[in-house]
């Protein structure tokens, strides 16, 4: 099943990006907080049957727990 997984590796690839996108657009949070976020919301979608919108939607959650606050005090992580 090599396109199976060169489908997961591309996807994670994705998601990835996704990360790194959000790191770039929020300076003042901490990096492995945002990736933290990111791959919890990764996690959830795991039983998605429709992958191919996986790293849109990990997006959306991520950014909306930015915006109304969910994510405030993520430096204060311990």
């Amino acid at each position: 099943m090599p396109e199976a997984r060169d489908k997961h590796e591309a996807e994670q690839q994705a998601v990835g990006g996704v990360a790194e996108r959000l790191i770039a657009k929020h300076p003042e949070l901490d990096q492995s907080y945002i990736r933290e976020l990111v791959q919890a919301e990764y996690e959830h979608l795991q039983q998605a049957k429709l992958r191919d919108y996986i790293p849109v939607l990990v997006e959306h959650a991520v950014k909306q727990d930015l915006k109304t606050g969910r994510a405030k005090g993520s430096s204060d992580r311990g």
